[in-house]
């Protein structure tokens, strides 16, 4: 009574584990199968074995010997008949013919696996010529049900089709079949399977057919044939097994839920991995578009060194040309100069903003090739399934294909483009524009329009002149561009300077210095105009793309840990079948 209670125990553990391993609903039905068998009071006999050996004709036969009903599916064909499991009950046993296993149904073949686990004992039946091309599926079965002390017959059926014929040669025949029997127990032998002599019985089930005669369902039909068909033997090994009930339903039920275990353990194992891959996956692309906005940030800080620097000498140098020139003549020549210095760095630094776009277009188009991608990808969905709308935001990274896209017109857009260009027009002309439209009463706008005025409409004026006086910083600096130019001929031709223009021309050189920032700040992050965004926006937009590339942090936690909590259900389906109590 203490095995059966450990038994029990054990039992109600591993219901509980693969509960949580395998879902509720899945759960649930596993738990109905044993306990619908549980409840049984007849010994399940699973008949299992290659298709065409023969099984159906020794169910019918084991039938026809203990007077019972035949059933109208039960039947007899050169050709696979069964194709599902069914259960018949004769004299205290419950027979489940399976599907054959060989016949290239892999349905059928996992089918027939499944009917062996809830078995009380196990019929394997084999034909003449033993075990051909399903070795392998016969042995893992007979493999596992050992593994329990699951009663193992084996029968080697439709013996009347060897060589030798019983009616004519009865002792010739009883040797022949002596030597299968030890051919047979060297095959299984190979295989790690310890059959003993006792548990492998030559059969001739259907003499001449006899069992396919529906008006022949009668043993004494078989009386001639009784001394050498070996049933009898077979029908007594299964009367033993009556006796032992108990046992064997113990047995079968530590051998199910073993079975079912170790399927739910290889699942976990499955998703285990899945979610390992996919959250590694996760974890690269975040690495990478890290490495992509490091060198974005670097990219724009070089673009600004450059644009400063230029700028800078721009206006040193603009400064020695001065020399006491007059400021109106110094500042179309200092905006001409100025215009084509930052045409130039516009059209080098947006081709290179560009080439890194398509570049990183191209690296995270990639992505989706990686094995990897279809575990993070499946993982994702799962996430998002559960999280549903809520999940949205914080989840998903937006598609590759999208983010690519976006790089590339993003970038492209900054070519050609410099700060002047804010005005849609030079800047003397705007100047000239906005002072005539704004003397405009509002019934003159639409003349103004129509005989070509720049302007669409009072508010467009408004942002011109906005952009005017922001962007005007030449006018500010000439002045002191033309007083360090005159400061530095005079340091040239005397070769002295006093205490007191040293001072005044470090204050004006800190000056442009200060202006060369200023303009470098407009270029950067100046107004965006109609021709497209400045460069700071540009810059932002490309980093925005990249960043929704990467998944999120909560993708990666939520992945890790749900590969933890998997973790810990498959390790405890693991210590359970380590701990699986004896039943002997």
């Amino acid at each position: 009574m203490d095995t059966e209670d450990a038994v029990l125990r054990w039992i109600a553990q591993v219901d509980s584990a693969v509960h949580a391993a395998v879902g509720a609903e899945r759960g649930a039905a596993l738990r109905a199968a044993w306990q619908e068998r549980a409840g049984q009071q007849t010994v399940y006999v699973t008949v299992y074995g290659p298709y065409n050996a023969g099984k159906s004709s020794l169910i019918r036969r084991l039938l026809i010997e203990d007077g019972s009903d035949m059933p109208d599916w039960l039947l007899v064909s050169g050709k696979p008949q069964t194709t599902e499991c069914a259960v018949v009950n004769s004299a205290g046993m419950a027979y489940v013919d399976t599907p054959g296993i060989g016949a290239g149904d892999a349905d059928h073949d996992a089918l027939a696996d499944r009917a062996t686990d809830l078995a009380d004992a196990l019929l394997v039946v084999v034909p003449p010529q033993l075990v051909t091309g399903e070795r392998e599926q016969l042995f893992s079965v007979l493999r596992s049900c050992a593994a329990f002390d699951v009663p193992i017959r084996i029968i080697i059926a439709q013996c009347d089709l060897l060589m030798v014929d019983p009616t004519d040669d009865e002792a010739g025949f009883r040797d022949l079949l002596a030597r299968k029997c030890i051919e047979l127990r060297t095959l299984l032998a190979a295989g790690g399977i310890e059959a003993p002599p006792e548990s492998i019985l030559p059969v001739v089930a259907d003499p001449d057919g006899l069992t396919c005669v529906v008006d022949r369902h009668d043993p004494g039909h078989f009386a001639e044939a009784r001394a050498w068909d070996g049933i009898e033997a077979l029908r007594t090994a299964l009367a033993g097994l009556a006796t032992d009930r108990s046992i064997l339903r113990n047995r079968s039920g530590l051998r199910y839920w073993s079975v079912v275990a170790a399927r739910a353990s290889a699942e976990l194992d499955q998703q285990v991995a899945q979610l390992g891959a996919g959250a590694d996956e996760a974890d690269r692309r975040r690495q990478q578009v890290a490495l992509y906005e490091r060198e974005l940030t670097e990219l724009d800080a070089k673009a600004t060194d450059d644009l400063f620097t230029s700028i800078d000498q721009e206006l040193r140098s603009a400064a020695h040309s001065a020399r006491a020139t007059a400021v109106e003549s110094v500042r179309p020549e200092v905006e001409r100069r100025l215009g084509a210095l930052l045409g130039r760095w516009h059209l080098e630094w947006a081709m290179k903003l560009d080439a890194f776009a398509t570049r990183a277009e191209i690296e995270l188009a990639a992505q989706v090739e990686r094995p990897a991608a279809t575990a993070y990808q499946a993982g994702l969905d799962a996430l998002l399934a559960a999280f549903g709308d809520t999940g949205q935001t914080w989840l998903q990274s937006a598609p590759v294909d999208e983010i690519a896209g976006r790089l590339k017109s993003t970038a492209s857009l900054a070519v050609d483009r410099y700060v002047w260009e804010q005005l849609g027009m030079p800047p003397e002309v705007a100047k000239f524009e906005v002072q005539r439209a704004q003397k405009l009463a509002a019934d003159q706008w639409e003349a103004y329009r129509n005989t070509g005025g720049l302007f669409r409409d009072a508010e467009h004026v408004d942002r011109v002149s906005r952009t005017i006086e922001d962007t005007d910083i030449i006018a500010t600096i000439v002045p002191g561009l033309v007083e360090l130019g005159t400061m530095l001929v005079q340091h040239v031709h005397t070769g002295l300077v006093d205490a007191r223009e040293r001072g005044r021309r470090r204050r004006v050189e800190e000056t442009i210095g200060r202006s060369a920032q200023e303009i470098t700040e407009q270029v950067r992050v100046g107004a965006a105009s109609d021709t497209g965004p400045n460069w700071s926006d540009t810059v932002d937009s490309v980093r925005a793309a990249l960043h929704g590339s990467a998944p999120t942090e909560a993708v990666v936690s939520i992945m890790r840990g749900q590969q933890e909590d998997l973790r810990r259900r498959r390790d405890a389906l693991h210590n359970l079948a380590a701990n699986r109590p004896d039943s002997r």
